[in-house]
C-alpha cells in the first residue's frame, strides 16, 4: 500500500510541473537553421500519369474484394476457385 501511495504522489507533483516551449530555446534554434540551410533538391524520379481503365479497376477492386473475403471466411476458397484436378482438393 505504501509503495502505492509514493507513485501516487510522484504522479501529482511531476504533473504540476511546466514544461518550456521548445521552439524558444537555443538547441531548436541551432537545428532549425541547420536544416533550414541544406538545399532541398528534387533527385528522384516521378511516375507517369497513366490512365485507368473502367474495366481494370473493376477488375481489380473484385480482386481486393475475392481476398478479404478469403481473409475472413478461409472455407470460401474451394467454392471460388475450381481445381483443374478434380482429385486435388
Amino acid at each position: 500500500m505504501k509503495p502505492l501511495f509514493i507513485l501516487c504522489i510522484t504522479f501529482l507533483l511531476l504533473g504540476t510541473t511546466q514544461a518550456d516551449d521548445v521552439k524558444t530555446t537555443d538547441v531548436y534554434r541551432r537545428i532549425r537553421a541547420a536544416i533550414d540551410a541544406v538545399p532541398a533538391i528534387d533527385t528522384h524520379d516521378h511516375l507517369r500519369p497513366f490512365e485507368l481503365r473502367e474495366a481494370d479497376a473493376i477488375r481489380i477492386g473484385r480482386q481486393i474484394m475475392r481476398e478479404n473475403a478469403l481473409k475472413l471466411f478461409p472455407k470460401l476458397r474451394r467454392h471460388l476457385w475450381k481445381s483443374p484436378n478434380p482429385q486435388v482438393k
